[in-house]
């Protein structure tokens, strides 16, 4: 009994942290689905396989005092693309976010062109594009963007 008493202490003190760490968890939000297509132009952007990488994102503004996430998605070679923000394929969370698309050049000496993507669309901030992901089981969001940015 005496052996038992003496770690009392430990066995509130190991609790009270797990009660803690659980309480404190960030745990993800519920996402919805948004695919669409990325458009220059009024086209699709096709961005040649291999040598370019278009990159999608939608940053959600924070609400009531909690942050925002940020959803990912690649651009695939038809201008198509699909958002994850905590699991492959999951989505966006619900409510207003701002866009940026990204196209980077992965291989050093490309034998063909990608169609220039003015950089004010890089950043969330300066893009201009926003748009609202709702609690709906598909969201198909286009996004449009200019050459003469």
């Amino acid at each position: 009994m005496r052996r038992f008493v003496r770690h009392i202490p430990s066995v509130f003190a190991c609790s009270l942290c797990a009660t803690l760490l659980v309480g404190c968890s960030d745990a993800p939000h519920t996402t919805f689905a948004v695919q669409g297509t990325v458009k220059l132009d009024g086209q699709p952007l096709r961005l040649p396989e291999g040598s370019y990488r278009g990159t999608v994102m939608f940053v959600s503004e924070a609400q009531d005092g909690q942050k925002g996430y940020t959803a990912r998605g690649t651009v695939l070679p038809d201008g198509t693309y699909h958002l994850t923000t905590f699991e492959t394929g999951d989505g966006a969370v619900a409510g207003k976010h701002r866009v940026a698309v990204v196209v980077t050049q992965v291989e050093e000496n490309p034998t063909t062109n990608a169609p220039r993507v003015p950089a004010k669309y890089a950043n969330p901030q300066k893009s201009g594009i926003t748009c609202e992901v709702t609690a709906s089981p598909e969201n198909h969001i286009d996004i449009e963007l200019s050459s003469n940015s």
